[in-house]
C-alpha cells in the first residue's frame, strides 16, 4: 500500500501536525546516557541529534526517549510508512489532577507519566475494537488538567465521533478501577478540522467519521487528492474543469 502523502503540504503557520508515533518504536537510551531518576530541571537530552525517521515523518523528543510523528491524517503502519487513518481528537478533563508547568513539556518526567497512563488506559477501552490502532495524548493543558489526545482506527473501523463519544464517558462513569481517571471526569470530542488541517484560504476542511477532506474552493485545483491546499491557475490560464487553460 503505498502512503498518501501531500504534494504541496500547506505553510507550517497553517498546519496541525497529528502525532502517531511509530508502534512500540521508541529509542532505547544507553547506560548513563540519561538517568531513570534524572530531575526535570536538568537538560533534557536530545535523542532526535542520532535519529532519523522514515520519509515525511520528523522527530519529537519525549522523556528518555523519542518519537516519529506523521503528517496530519496519516499514521504509522506497521512496516514504518505514514498511511492514512480515522484520526479522533478529543480531550479529558480531569477535575481532580493537580497541573505541574512540568506537564507542558513532552520530554518531562510529569508528561510521560500520564501520557503513558492515559494511552494505556484508552488502550483498554477500545480491547474490544479489532482496528483501534492507539491513542496519544498531543498535549496537557491547565483545568485542572485537560489531556488532549488522538485516537486513531484503522480505515475500515465502522467508529463514530458519537461511539467515541459514549465508550469513553460510560467507562468513567461505571469504571471501578479507573486508573487517572476519577468518577466526574469528563471526555469531549472535535473535530480535525478544528486545527487548521486544510488551508482555510484555498480549502474547506470536511470531516466526517474520523475521515478528513480539503475541497478546493472555487477558482483552485489540486495536484493530488490528498493535497490539503489548492492552487490558483497562473497568470494568463483559467480553470476549466479542473485543468488549467488558456
Amino acid at each position: 500500500m503505498v502512503a498518501l502523502i501531500p504534494a504541496n503540504a500547506t505553510n507550517e503557520s497553517n498546519t496541525s501536525e497529528v502525532v502517531t508515533p511509530r508502534p512500540e518504536t521508541s529509542a532505547s537510551v544507553s547506560p548513563g546516557k540519561v538517568s531513570q531518576s534524572s530531575s526535570t530541571t536538568l537538560q533534557p537530552a536530545d535523542h532526535c541529534a542520532k535519529t532519523t525517521c522514515p520519509p515525511y515523518s520528523k522527530c519529537q523528543n519525549l522523556y528518555l526517549s523519542f518519537t516519529c510523528i506523521c503528517p496530519p491524517g496519516l499514521a504509522f503502519s506497521l512496516n514504518d510508512s505514514c498511511l492514512p487513518a480515522r484520526i479522533f481528537p478529543g480531550t479529558l478533563h480531569l477535575k481532580n489532577k493537580k497541573f505541574s508547568e512540568a506537564m507542558k513539556q513532552k520530554n518531562s518526567k510529569e508528561f510521560h507519566s500520564l501520557a503513558n497512563k492515559i494511552q494505556n488506559l484508552m488502550k483498554n477501552i477500545f480491547a474490544d475494537e479489532p482496528n483501534y490502532l492507539k491513542s496519544i495524548v498531543r498535549k496537557l493543558e491547565k483545568g485542572s488538567v485537560e489531556v488532549h489526545l488522538d485516537t486513531l482506527f484503522g480505515l475500515a473501523s465502522k467508529v463514530t465521533e458519537d461511539s467515541i463519544h459514549r465508550k469513553i464517558n460510560n467507562f468513567i462513569k461505571n469504571c471501578t478501577d479507573c486508573g487517572p481517571l476519577s468518577i466526574g471526569d469528563t471526555y469531549s470530542g472535535e473535530s480535525i478540522c478544528h486545527r487548521n488541517y486544510c488551508d482555510i484560504n484555498t480549502t474547506k476542511c470536511k470531516n466526517k467519521d474520523g475521515l478528513v477532506s480539503c475541497d478546493c474552493l472555487p477558482g483552485y485545483y489540486k495536484f493530488t487528492p490528498s493535497d490539503r491546499s489548492c492552487k490558483a491557475c497562473t497568470s494568463g490560464f483559467k480553470l476549466v474543469n479542473g485543468i488549467c487553460v488558456k
